[in-house]
């Protein structure tokens, strides 16, 4: 969005616009929503962020009328991230780029990468290539061929199925499809607020990891999804510790 664009939002006091950018007014020292309701200031007075880091490292603080840092406004920039990670979910196949993505956010790409990262935990690369996993595991155990299920997952050639994933599956893609054949997992459990965690690994990689309900058998969960590994119980993982706030 150009600072003419910006501006314009500014004089409407859009709401649309909130969470897109702020506005800092350097006479009076603080940063705005675009909606704010206080007097419009100059527009020669008036700079533009993307979010509310920069504005404060120009000295600027929130303003008291539109609180931009607001849980509202907190709440519709989540929904935004996690609108995106359906459409991620969704179209896993296709070529997605930071620019296409932060445009569906109605955000700048910097923003959008920043915030994307604090709402999931990665960045928006990760969890695309997360996707793309889950749909060529998917696609994998319903007997495509390691090439097409590469290309519907969205990882293209199939050259480029075997450089990438082969660790993260912890195993050929044509072992996965023939549900782990002849393979050795060994794996490890561990009691969590979230249930019972178990980490499953190959001498290749990482094969599996998830989350069962406490009393499920920790063994069901790969077996479900990779049926034929010959599993050994490797060691009880000490409780996990989380940190709340």
């Amino acid at each position: 969005m150009s600072d003419e664009l910006k501006w314009e939002a500014v004089t409407k006091r859009d709401a649309a616009s909130d969470g897109k950018f702020l506005y800092g007014v350097i006479t009076s020292g603080v940063y705005c929503r675009p909606s704010c309701p206080s007097r419009l200031p100059l527009r020669k007075n008036v700079r533009f962020y993307d979010d509310a880091t920069s504005a404060e490292r120009d000295g600027l603080r929130a303003c008291r009328r539109c609180r931009p840092l607001d849980a509202t406004m907190k709440d519709r920039l989540i929904e935004r991230i996690r609108t995106v990670c359906r459409y991620i979910d969704d179209h896993a196949g296709e070529r997605l780029t930071l620019a296409s993505l932060s445009r569906r956010a109605h955000l700048s790409a910097f923003h959008f990468q920043r915030t994307f990262k604090d709402v999931v935990g990665i960045t928006p690369k990760q969890y695309v290539e997360a996707a793309r996993m889950r749909t060529l595991k998917s696609k994998l155990r319903e007997g495509q061929s390691a090439t097409d299920a590469g290309y519907d997952a969205g990882f293209g050639s199939g050259s480029r199925v075997y450089e990438r994933v082969d660790t993260r599956l912890g195993m050929t893609p044509k072992q996965y499809r023939e549900g782990g054949k002849g393979v050795a997992i060994s794996y490890a459990v561990s009691e969590t607020p979230l249930g019972v965690m178990m980490i499953g690994a190959t001498d290749r990689g990482c094969a599996s990891c998830s989350s069962t309900p406490p009393g499920t058998s920790c063994s069901s969960v790969s077996s479900s999804s990779i049926p034929r590994l010959r599993s050994r119980r490797w060691q009880t993982i000490a409780t996990f510790s989380f940190r709340h706030g």
